[in-house]
């Protein structure tokens, strides 16, 4: 029986568009590169800013990430809070061919996951600390860009 991701209107949160912009452009991403958009969200601003082959999961719009099966290149977006052990899990399982590039809670990438992402080859590319003012509630988020290659200036020591 598969897990359902669970959404409303109520509990969603948009990124900005100068937040996504900023995160895009730190990523390598090629024109043809396959790129899902894993919660696009009602405006689509991650999805609507890629130049490459694209795809984008919306429980809102009846397409649940949890349920997605394709192959990618990369996945990117803004992680719903809420459910993000759920989201983590399902990236891990689609392991895309090149990178993830993912916002979330600031202490939600833990040592663990660090070495989850790790055995499925990827690495630290890149974290870029956010504090997002339309965002009321106040938890400090980062921008995580992991790449499937490794990134010699940049090590984890997990004890």
């Amino acid at each position: 029986m598969p897990i359902n991701s669970t959404s409303s209107k109520n509990n969603t949160i948009e990124t900005p568009l100068i937040v996504v912009k900023h995160c895009l452009e730190s990523m390598d991403i090629k024109e043809t590169d396959n790129v899902l958009d894993c919660c696009a969200g009602l405006n689509k601003i991650w999805y609507n800013n890629l130049n490459c082959e694209k795809d984008y999961c919306e429980i809102l719009e009846g397409i649940d990430f949890i349920n997605y099966s394709k192959e990618t290149d990369y996945i990117i977006g803004n992680l719903p809070f809420n459910i993000f052990k759920k989201f983590f899990n399902k990236i891990l399982q689609l392991n895309p061919n090149k990178g993830i590039g993912i916002i979330c809670l600031e202490h939600s990438i833990t040592p663990n996951r660090l070495l989850l992402l790790q055995k499925k080859g990827f690495y630290i590319e890149k974290i870029i600390k956010l504090k997002i003012k339309e965002w009321k509630f106040g938890f400090n988020v980062n921008f995580y860009f992991f790449h499937k290659k490794k990134n010699e200036t940049i090590s984890v020591l997990v004890c």
